[in-house]
């Protein structure tokens, strides 16, 4: 590629003396954009592989099972500790699991140190109408001349 031998130049050149702003913004340009290039074709080859594996998929073939076994068998949880008691069957491992997160979201506890935000001396800014719904006029005002 043309501009990973440009900025290879830049480099060498860059070891002896040092190059001019406008060089340098070329050079920085041109990896920029190099290595989106490349961040692009990576997704490019990432998106074949995906569509020749969703042909291989409906194809019903013998990979695609062998694939989905496998994954069944990653995804699958054989058991859950809890305490010292362990749970094996389905149900019980779908409570635990609600239970725990339940706790951890609903879990209130006191703080041992609060901070008064007013001794800051930031102001204050009224905000309550930030919670007002967007009307139809603002909404159309807001988009004129953009297209959708």
């Amino acid at each position: 590629m043309l501009a990973k031998e440009i900025i290879h130049q830049f480099d060498i050149v860059q070891e002896s003396w040092p190059i001019q702003p406008n060089e340098l913004w070329l050079c920085n340009n041109l990896k920029k954009h190099s290595l989106a290039l490349a961040s692009l074709l990576r997704t490019i080859a990432g998106l074949r592989s995906w569509i020749g594996w969703l042909k291989e998929e409906y194809a019903n073939s013998r990979l695609f099972h062998q694939h989905a076994r496998y994954r069944k068998k990653n995804n699958f949880i054989p058991n859950l500790q809890e305490g010292d008691h362990i749970i094996t069957s389905q149900e019980d491992k779908a409570a635990a699991v609600l239970d725990f997160y339940d706790n951890l979201i609903g879990t209130e506890y006191d703080r041992e140190r609060t901070n008064n935000l007013d001794t800051l001396g930031y102001p204050s800014f009224e905000l309550e109408s930030l919670e007002v719904p967007f009307s139809e006029e603002e909404s159309l005002e807001n988009h004129k001349g953009s297209t959708f």
